[in-house]
Protein backbone atom coordinates (compact mmCIF):
# COMPACT_ATOMS: atom_id res chain seq x y z
CA UNK A 1 0.00 0.00 0.00
CA UNK A 2 2.80 2.37 0.84
CA UNK A 3 4.22 1.81 -2.99
CA UNK A 4 0.99 2.42 -4.86
CA UNK A 5 -1.69 3.67 -2.41
CA UNK A 6 -2.16 7.49 -2.39
CA UNK A 7 -2.88 7.50 1.18
CA UNK A 8 -2.08 5.56 4.18
CA UNK A 9 -3.55 2.50 4.59
CA UNK A 10 -5.17 2.12 8.24
CA UNK A 11 -4.15 -1.42 9.53
CA UNK A 12 -5.91 -3.57 12.03
CA UNK A 13 -4.26 -6.10 14.34
CA UNK A 14 -6.09 -8.96 16.37
CA UNK A 15 -5.68 -9.25 20.07
CA UNK A 16 -2.01 -11.12 21.58
CA UNK A 17 -4.81 -13.37 22.88
CA UNK A 18 -7.40 -13.63 20.17
CA UNK A 19 -8.26 -17.07 19.16
CA UNK A 20 -9.33 -18.44 15.64
CA UNK A 21 -11.55 -20.88 14.37
CA UNK A 22 -9.16 -21.56 10.99
CA UNK A 23 -6.21 -19.53 9.49
CA UNK A 24 -5.72 -20.07 5.79
CA UNK A 25 -2.47 -18.87 3.73
CA UNK A 26 -3.11 -18.30 0.09
CA UNK A 27 0.02 -18.12 -2.08
CA UNK A 28 -1.32 -15.07 -4.71
CA UNK A 29 1.39 -16.04 -6.98
CA UNK A 30 -0.32 -19.07 -8.43
CA UNK A 31 -4.32 -17.70 -7.89
CA UNK A 32 -5.80 -18.47 -11.19
CA UNK A 33 -6.72 -16.36 -13.76
CA UNK A 34 -11.01 -16.04 -14.04
CA UNK A 35 -12.66 -15.03 -16.78
CA UNK A 36 -16.81 -14.33 -16.64
CA UNK A 37 -18.88 -14.75 -19.49
CA UNK A 38 -22.28 -13.07 -20.06
CA UNK A 39 -24.62 -12.08 -18.48
CA UNK A 40 -23.73 -13.34 -14.69
CA UNK A 41 -21.05 -12.53 -12.82
CA UNK A 42 -21.24 -15.97 -11.31
CA UNK A 43 -20.99 -17.69 -14.89
CA UNK A 44 -16.81 -17.98 -14.56
CA UNK A 45 -14.57 -20.12 -15.52
CA UNK A 46 -10.58 -20.64 -15.65
CA UNK A 47 -9.02 -18.36 -17.88
CA UNK A 48 -7.43 -21.44 -19.63
CA UNK A 49 -10.83 -23.09 -20.13
CA UNK A 50 -11.23 -20.07 -22.83
CA UNK A 51 -8.38 -20.03 -24.54
CA UNK A 52 -9.29 -21.07 -27.86
CA UNK A 53 -12.79 -18.10 -27.95
CA UNK A 54 -11.87 -15.40 -29.94
CA UNK A 55 -12.50 -12.19 -28.21
CA UNK A 56 -14.06 -8.75 -30.01
CA UNK A 57 -15.52 -7.07 -27.04
CA UNK A 58 -14.28 -6.94 -23.21
CA UNK A 59 -15.35 -5.00 -20.27
CA UNK A 60 -13.39 -4.33 -17.19
CA UNK A 61 -14.91 -3.12 -14.40
CA UNK A 62 -15.69 -3.98 -10.86
CA UNK A 63 -18.76 -4.15 -9.67
CA UNK A 64 -16.96 -3.66 -5.79
CA UNK A 65 -13.52 -1.85 -4.46
CA UNK A 66 -12.80 -1.02 -7.76
CA UNK A 67 -9.62 1.89 -8.21
CA UNK A 68 -9.19 3.70 -10.61
CA UNK A 69 -5.64 3.00 -10.46
CA UNK A 70 -6.36 -0.76 -11.45
CA UNK A 71 -8.37 0.65 -14.13
CA UNK A 72 -5.39 2.72 -15.05
CA UNK A 73 -3.04 -0.33 -15.05
CA UNK A 74 -5.55 -1.95 -17.46
CA UNK A 75 -5.17 0.63 -19.98
CA UNK A 76 -1.20 0.44 -19.70
CA UNK A 77 -1.54 -3.13 -20.82
CA UNK A 78 -4.13 -2.52 -23.58
CA UNK A 79 -2.14 0.82 -24.76
CA UNK A 80 -1.27 0.34 -28.36
CA UNK A 81 -3.06 -2.58 -29.30
CA UNK A 82 -6.10 -2.03 -31.62
CA UNK A 83 -9.21 -1.66 -28.81
CA UNK A 84 -12.01 0.66 -27.71
CA UNK A 85 -11.57 1.13 -24.09
CA UNK A 86 -15.08 1.21 -22.07
CA UNK A 87 -14.42 1.67 -18.35
CA UNK A 88 -17.55 0.60 -16.41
Amino acid sequence: MEETGERAGEFFYSDDDAEYVDEMEIDLENLPLKVSFPHLQENTVDAREASDITLDQVVIGSCTNGRLDDLRAAREVLKGRKCILIFA
